[in-house]
């Protein structure tokens, strides 16, 4: 009899056991799946998900990459970030290889600017660690125009021109000569008619990008209303590359707002100008914000701010 309450005993022990372990497991799971914010937008009542910033707070990486987990598990492989078009090619390139050459150029012609922290340098390191991992790998875009030109003539080099015999030598190292690269393009003086169909596109958009920061700045300080306009038309652009794919994307928190405006102008920004063709979900980061503004947010530390990263970079990467 003994015997057999001890065998009971046993059976009953071993099936609370797999039950907690069995809800342990989907509690560890879930806890993956979800970064413990109360209030984000579930991905099935969007198309987009804007994630709004000041672009100067160190805590912002930090949460924007567990939302990017948070997203790739519900089913999002496509983000997009306030870069330019190039900026974007060489964050692939660099999420794809693990080229520190790469990122450092990226941080040595992009000085002094918003982007430019250790906090965001980090931010792509932990990006190319994650992805690394992934079967099914992450896809990255830029909307912004080409702020820097320097990046614009590097792509068109490295992804294009180098992969061609006749074009590879062509001089593109200094300022000058990068100058003159785009102004015989933009005078039809430069030639490049062999090249592959996809190239030629790849070679155009890229100009593109640059041409937009070009008529920005033509003022001599930036046009922000004019900067907008392209914005707008840049992520319309990658909703149509990625066939209507649902989108996570991470920009200044004014380009997310929903009602916001271009200050002092009519013109709609970003997240405004395409809330009625496509549902958006707009998120900000901070403490302070306004629901009809950001419906959903995520409170950070608005003290913390970013630490200006100086690359030490001398090499002559990608042209070496």
């Amino acid at each position: 009899m003994k015997k057999t309450v001890f065998g009971t005993g046993s059976i009953l022990f071993t099936f609370f056991f797999l039950i907690i372990s069995l809800f342990s497991g989907c509690a560890s799971s879930t806890k993956e799946q979800n970064p413990d914010f109360i209030n984000i937008p579930e991905l099935h009542n969007y198309d987009v998900i804007f994630i709004g910033e000041d672009h100067f707070n160190s805590e912002n990486f930090d949460v924007q990459l567990r939302l990017m987990k948070h997203y790739y598990v519900e089913g999002i492989r496509d983000f997009a970030f306030e870069a330019g078009y190039a900026d974007a090619l060489f964050i692939q390139h660099y999420i794809t290889t693990g080229n520190k050459e790469c990122l450092e150029f990226l941080f040595r012609a992009n000085r002094r600017t918003p982007g430019c922290s250790e906090e965001a340098l980090e931010f792509y390191k932990n990006i190319y660690k994650w992805n690394s991992k992934l079967k099914d790998k992450i896809k990255i875009h830029g909307f912004d125009v080409e702020h820097k030109p320097v990046i614009g003539i590097a792509a068109i080099y490295f992804f294009i021109l180098k992969n061609y015999r006749e074009y590879k030598d062509i001089p593109l190292e200094t300022s000058s000569e990068r100058r003159q690269f785009i102004q015989n393009y933009k005078s039809g003086k430069l030639r490049l008619s062999n090249l592959l169909t996809e190239d030629s596109k790849l070679f155009e958009r890229i100009m593109l990008g640059i041409e937009q920061a070009e008529n920005i700045y033509s003022v001599g300080e930036i046009n922000s209303s004019l900067r907008e306009k392209y914005i707008i038309e840049n992520f319309r652009a990658i909703r149509k590359i990625s066939k209507n794919q649902k989108v996570f994307a991470i920009m200044g928190a004014w380009h997310a707002a929903l009602p916001g405006f271009i200050m002092g102008t009519a013109q709609p920004c970003l997240a405004n100008a395409l809330k009625n063709e496509i549902r958006i979900a707009s998120v900000f980061l901070g403490t302070t914000r306004f629901i009809r503004v950001w419906p959903y947010s995520i409170p950070i530390d608005d003290t913390l701010k970013v630490s200006p990263y100086e690359s030490p970079y001398t090499g002559n990467w990608p042209y070496k």
